[in-house]
């Protein structure tokens, strides 16, 4: 069992002046069915509207045959010059949760599982000038998955729901080229928290232990402030990467 948090979530800008204080992580949908077994992916991620760029690492075990569980992480963000300043935007999340998974086929092709847990995370943003922001998240959620596992090809996705909570830990605005950022702050701090319903796909494809990972997160987080009408959270991430797969038992 690991005890260690990673990372997952981000703050960055799209354009001049226009940041992001969320985004979905890529499901992990480990697709385990034998004790011990345990399954490392690394990615690189992205986003369809942010733009952001960053890493994802994700671990997952067999407590048990039927019990799992996972941790996963992201770190990204993004640079942009606006002409005279450089405004940024960066984010670290860890999460850790535990599932329970079940084949109901007797090749045992087909998995399900559902897992639940939570995470803590950082935003920081640099709106240039000296002026920034921190938002602090907490979030907690519940991820049921469907799978299909062969020797060389698996498919997995996922419906997962949860409730996210960010709270303004810092806030210096002084520059009047940054106060279009003051509604969105406030936005935060009038809506403490908010329901995430974030859909994921993955497919892996190689050989029998280490595969090829591509798939995509969705989110109905793309919330806007009411002053500013800008988006507040990315509604697609992307990655691709590498999936190991091996088994733990002493032999």
């Amino acid at each position: 069992m690991k005890n260690i948090f990673l990372l997952l979530l981000m703050a960055i800008n799209v354009v001049s002046c226009t940041h992001m204080y969320y985004a979905p992580n890529t499901a992990n949908i480990p697709l385990l069915t034998e004790k011990d077994e345990m399954r490392i992916n690394a990615f690189y991620a992205s986003g369809s509207e942010s733009k952001f760029r960053g890493g994802e690492l994700q671990v997952a075990y067999a407590l048990k045959k039927n019990w799992g569980v996972m941790l996963n992480g992201f770190t990204g963000g993004r640079t942009e010059n606006t002409g005279s300043y450089d405004e940024k935007g960066h984010g670290t999340y860890g999460e850790i949760g535990l599932g329970y998974s079940t084949t109901f086929d007797k090749n045992k092709f087909w998995v399900s599982e559902v897992y639940a847990g939570a995470g803590k995370g950082v935003v920081e943003s640099d709106y240039g000038m000296g002026d920034r922001s921190t938002i602090g998240l907490t979030k907690i959620f519940l991820q049921p998955s469907l799978g299909f596992k062969s020797k060389h090809v698996e498919v997995g996705l996922s419906s997962r729901m949860g409730i996210v909570n960010w709270k303004t830990k810092e806030s210096i605005i002084m520059y009047p080229k940054n106060a279009d950022q003051l509604p969105d702050l406030q936005y935060v701090a009038d809506h403490p928290s908010f329901f995430v319903f974030e859909p994921g796909f993955i497919v892996r494809a190689g050989g029998e232990n280490v595969k090829v990972q591509t798939g995509f997160a969705l989110s109905n987080s793309k919330i806007s402030s009411r002053s500013s009408g800008a988006s507040l959270g990315e509604s697609c991430t992307f990655n691709l990467g590498i999936s190991f797969r091996f088994n733990t038992r002493t032999k």
